[in-house]
């Protein structure tokens, strides 16, 4: 297998995330770049192509048609911060799947805050399908402390660092009991793009869940009976 980036070919790099999947990431030891789990044609032995491929492209230009709006917190973007690069990373990423992605800063109304800033994200969090907070620096880890379960969807990314901490048996520990188990990163994933690969995929599949919500739907809406039909 080559890497999709470089093309050079993968040797034994692996990272896992098993709160997202308990398949590795396998990284290009050339250019870092982890290798994204993405959806595609991969029919197995035996099947029939032809047929196989209309049926994936019926399903892939609706499931393409779903597309959320992500809220992705973390330190300053301009700052030199390694994890202010893995939050761009995260951006790139989910906005090449077609999604809406947006930071904080950019949907700031009103700059003098006569309106508190925690209460303009409020209405932020509101409006977005999901959440991705990488949660290193002091203003991520409050407005994940704030909004966490206010989110519909949230990813919660922690350094090594957080273990141990109020954070880790708070926070943290009700995040997992609820289902919503933060990950932890490490300093050798600030040297890859693990964490935007990992969250990527995480979007992924609530887009799968949201596909299947609205595929169902249109099968209950077409065996309704028709308002007015006699």
């Amino acid at each position: 297998m080559e890497c999709l980036e470089c093309g050079e070919r993968l040797a034994g790099s692996r990272r896992y995330f098993r709160e997202i999947t308990n398949r590795a990431y396998r990284i290009c030891d050339k250019c870092s770049r982890a290798q994204p789990h993405s959806i595609e044609f991969n029919p197995p032995d035996g099947a029939n192509i032809d047929a196989a491929a209309i049926i994936y492209e019926k399903f892939r230009v609706v499931f393409a048609g779903v597309r959320l709006k992500i809220l992705v917190w973390g330190p300053d973007p301009d700052s030199d911060n390694p994890v202010a690069k893995k939050r761009k990373e995260v951006r790139t990423a989910l906005e090449k799947l077609g999604h809406r992605v947006f930071f904080s800063e950019e949907l700031i109304f009103d700059k003098t805050y006569k309106v508190p800033a925690n209460l303009q994200e409020r209405v932020q969090v509101g409006e977005m399908d999901a959440v991705v907070c990488l949660a290193s620096d002091f203003g991520a880890m409050q407005e994940a402390q704030e909004f966490a379960k206010q989110a519909k969807e949230f990813l919660l990314w922690l350094s090594s660092g957080a273990r141990g901490t109020y954070t880790d048996s708070g926070l943290a520990q009700q995040l997992r009991q609820a289902g919503r188990a933060p990950i932890i990163f490490e300093d050798r994933d600030l040297g890859s793009c693990a964490i935007a690969a990992a969250s990527a995929e995480w979007v992924e599949q609530r887009r799968m869940t949201i596909y299947a919500i609205e595929e169902e739907r249109k099968r209950l809406d077409e065996m309704s009976p028709k308002r007015g039909a006699s």
